[in-house]
């Protein structure tokens, strides 16, 4: 009886979630302000940007792939999954990140679609910890970039930027003892193998990579006039600025755009372009996977008990 109790609960949960999530995607939609410049841009579009932007539409199923692998990867110390049951539960994982502040729902709605008898706090922290991998990615790149960009400026102007390159650095300190440390939450971590470890940096690494390209993919299909040489400085500072600054959903295509007119202002006059390539991104990475995350079927999962 307490069991039927619970998968009713369940049940309602989800179908409440899916319910706030096509709520949101409705608002963000109807929000969104450039529609008219996107017309106007895509009409006059030649082969060479609706190549760029093909491209990172078709990176877009690259990427879930390469979450997925981690997922699996870290799921792994405490149940196997199969590649499409790991595909599945990435793609729930968008309804509760686009509704919760820094996509704190996201590991929470995966972890619910594992089967009775595993820990989900286990998975969830798994997860976390598998985000902070990426962040710490995010943030050395973001530092590197900003050290070459000093290094272009002269030393009496480009000292504020050289003190906020050392923030940053504790920062990343910071995150990389996180990561080590023996935390309240982290215990509750498996014991990852090296083997593991390494698989899980390099899939960040390679999402990262994704990111970035897609980004300069979209720079080049709005006409931003950004460089591949600008782009390589100033493509890793904005993902840098969005870890750390913190996200809420309604705001998050805004605070897109309001970063990247900060960062790419430095290199382009057309803030248009930059902005519009920044929330058309946003689109991409996250309405796509939010409509498929809700049609994914509950009963169509590969999970295997451990062996």
């Amino acid at each position: 009886m307490a069991q039927n109790q619970a998968h009713k609960i369940h049940r309602w949960f989800r179908i409440l979630l899916i319910v706030a999530a096509y709520g949101y995607l409705a608002y963000a939609l109807l929000t969104f302000e450039h529609y008219g410049e996107f017309a106007a841009h895509f009409s006059h579009a030649g082969w060479k940007e609706l190549l760029s932007l093909a491209l990172a539409g078709l990176l877009f199923p690259i990427n879930i792939m390469m979450e997925s692998e981690k997922w699996r990867s870290l799921l792994s110390s405490i149940i196997p999954i199969s590649r499409i049951e790991a595909q599945r539960q990435v793609y729930y994982g968008f309804v509760g990140a686009l509704l919760t502040p820094d996509r704190l729902g996201d590991y929470p709605a995966r972890a619910s679609l594992l089967p009775d008898g595993v820990s989900k706090m286990q998975a969830i922290a798994l997860g976390f910890y598998g985000s902070m991998m990426l962040a710490a990615v995010n943030i050395a790149a973001g530092i590197a970039a900003l050290l070459v960009c000093g290094m272009e400026i002269p030393f009496m102007e480009r000292r504020p930027l050289l003190w906020t390159s050392a923030f940053f650095l504790l920062i990343c300190a910071a995150v990389c003892g996180l990561l080590c440390c023996k935390g309240k939450w982290l215990r509750k971590v498996p014991q990852l193998r090296p083997k593991q470890l390494m698989q899980v940096m390099g899939l960040s690494a390679c999402r990262y990579l994704v990111f970035c390209l897609q980004l300069y993919a979209m720079l080049l299909f709005t006409g931003s006039g950004v460089t591949s040489a600008e782009a390589l400085m100033a493509i890793p500072i904005y993902y840098l600025v969005l870890t750390l600054l913190p996200a809420l959903p309604a705001a998050d295509p805004a605070m897109r755009g309001g970063v990247a007119l900060m960062v790419f202002g430095a290199f382009t006059s057309n803030l248009p372009a930059v902005a519009l390539a920044t929330i058309m991104l946003w689109m991409i990475n996250n309405i796509f996977p939010l409509i498929i995350g809700t049609y994914v079927r509950e009963n169509a999962g590969l999970c295997k008990k451990n062996q």
